[in-house]
């Protein structure tokens, strides 16, 4: 863990704050970072914040006020009408979602306003560098034909549709030899390597890479 304190990595400046003594439930949280926040947000043009998920994000955003850019990674689930967040998006200044789904979802949880104030801007994969392999564990990424699935293997994220979908289409197509990888956090594995499903698990980032670079199609089945 970091000390509180600032440091500068060429024209960046990075500035740590003390956590606060943890707690049961909720994850870190900073008084330290929302002092900071409060007295000087008038100085920033904006500041961002990622994911909802995160306790940090729901003390500091009201300090932020409307300096506030969000990216929720918005689930529907639990997380996402907990009475505090109907607030916090109203003192959000603008949403940042990954696609047209999410920001209907935010709508549909948090009325018609957060319309006026969202942007889709899609997401992003970092440049693999030499991280690309050609297997990961004992797949043979390099060496097959596959539909890659990468993210939370939770059903929350409709991973049971699109392995359903998958059995469909190699019934249908007996003769094919199209795979479907699955990678990512969750405690489940779904792996039935005779139907041409595997389950790799969380992977490493290399692993991600070389799996992104050898698959034919990565496919996103998440309701939003």
């Amino acid at each position: 863990m970091f000390p509180p304190g600032i440091e500068r990595d060429g024209r960046l400046s990075i500035h740590r704050f003390a956590l606060d003594a943890p707690t049961v439930t909720g994850g870190p949280t900073s008084a330290a970072l929302v002092a900071h926040v409060r007295a000087t947000r008038l100085t920033y043009d904006a500041l961002f914040f990622l994911t909802l998920r995160a306790a940090m994000t729901l003390q500091v955003i009201p300090a932020a006020g409307d300096r506030a850019f969000l990216q929720p990674l918005l689930d529907d689930d639990t997380v996402a009408i907990a009475p505090q967040l109907e607030r916090i998006a109203h003192d959000v200044r603008r949403f940042l979602f990954a696609d047209r789904s999410e920001a209907l979802l935010a709508r549909r949880l948090w009325g018609p306003a957060v319309a006026d104030k969202s942007r889709i801007v899609g997401s992003w994969i970092d440049p693999p560098g030499d991280a690309v392999s050609t297997r990961v564990g004992d797949f043979d990424a390099a060496g097959g034909r596959y539909v890659l699935y990468l993210g939370r293997r939770d059903e929350i994220k409709n991973v049971g549709f699109a392995l359903s979908a998958f059995r469909e289409f190699r019934a249908s197509r007996p003769g094919t030899d199209l795979a479907f990888v699955l990678a990512g956090p969750g405690d489940v594995s779904f792996s039935e390597t005779a139907a041409g499903i595997h389950d790799l698990a969380d992977v490493s980032y290399g692993e991600r890479c070389t799996l992104l670079v050898h698959a034919l199609a990565v496919l996103q089945p998440s309701y939003n």
